[in-house]
């Protein structure tokens, strides 16, 4: 993963250099720590290395990939435990005990963590009672309530938008996801 996101660090300062400049810094294990203790469950190893990396962004028109936000820390647990809050008093709230079973009439999940946010969906990012290195990445599209899981883990979603970057897929007049599903596919079931 380290090499991955110096790879991404690399390609981001040398073609997105107004976006690479906006990257907060990363924060130390202890401040991770310390902002996610609200949570009721753990973060994996893949997304404590993200965010030892950098610490997402300010509140930018620029964005991480295509339309999502990369969130600082703070902000994603507090989006996180905000969402938690309003499903379980609207009663759509349902313990999943990690499984990726994904009910349609369910919004909210026990161990979905914002990492990537655009106005009416986030890419969220499942958390764990236990120390786990993985992290399987679902694209929540808010408004419709249906959810997708995206990657098995954080490593293949980065890996993915790495590759777009560096095939300038991503700069394609009138880019959207569908054009990236071939290299979607490619990184899915990456560990």
């Amino acid at each position: 993963m380290k090499d991955l996101l110096e790879r991404l660090e690399m390609w981001l300062t040398n073609n997105r250099p107004n976006y690479a400049d906006q990257l907060l810094p990363g924060l130390s294990l202890e401040e991770i720590l310390e902002i996610t203790n609200p949570l009721p469950f753990q973060l994996s190893d893949q997304v404590i290395k993200l965010y030892r990396w950098h610490n997402g962004t300010p509140d930018i028109y620029e964005y991480f990939f295509s339309f999502y936000r990369f969130l600082p820390l703070q902000e994603a647990v507090e989006d996180t435990m905000q969402n938690r809050a309003y499903f379980q008093e609207q009663g759509a709230y349902q313990h999943i005990d990690r499984d990726l079973y994904l009910p349609g009439n369910y919004d909210w999940q026990y161990y979905w963590f914002s990492i990537f946010y655009e106005v009416k969906e986030r890419v969220v990012t499942l958390g764990s009672d236990t120390s786990s290195i993985s992290a399987p990445i679902m694209n929540y599209f808010g408004e419709n309530g249906r959810t997708t899981l995206w990657f098995k883990s954080l490593k293949g979603f980065i890996s993915a938008i790495l590759e777009c970057y560096e095939t300038d897929l991503y700069r394609l007049e009138e880019f959207g996801i569908d054009d990236a599903e071939e290299v979607w596919a490619k990184y899915h079931d990456l560990e």
